[in-house]
């Protein structure tokens, strides 16, 4: 099982409830299973992404959930971890 983070700020357009409902509702569906973080220092937000496949396909989910994410206003983009500072944002 491969896990990603994913950073992402929600727009002021979107309420807290309805971005943890949609959390929620996505999670619920087949794919890959998620888990929000509180947000950081700078206001983004984590989402801890964990497929549950390998390959092609969970780069397709993958794919479709950061589209689904943009298409909600929530601009996200991959976390990698550093050794120095914890995390960069791609």
């Amino acid at each position: 099982m491969d896990e990603v983070l994913i950073a992402f700020s929600r727009p002021a357009s979107l309420g807290e409830s309805e971005m943890r409902a949609w959390i929620a509702e996505r999670a619920r569906e087949r794919g890959p299973s998620l888990s929000l973080g509180r947000p950081d220092h700078t206001r983004q937000h984590l989402l801890r992404v964990r497929m549950h496949v390998n390959g092609e396909s969970a780069e397709e989910q993958l794919t479709d959930l950061m589209l689904d994410m943009r298409l909600l206003g929530l601009r996200p983009s991959l976390v990698e971890a550093r050794a120095e500072d914890g995390y960069e944002y791609q």
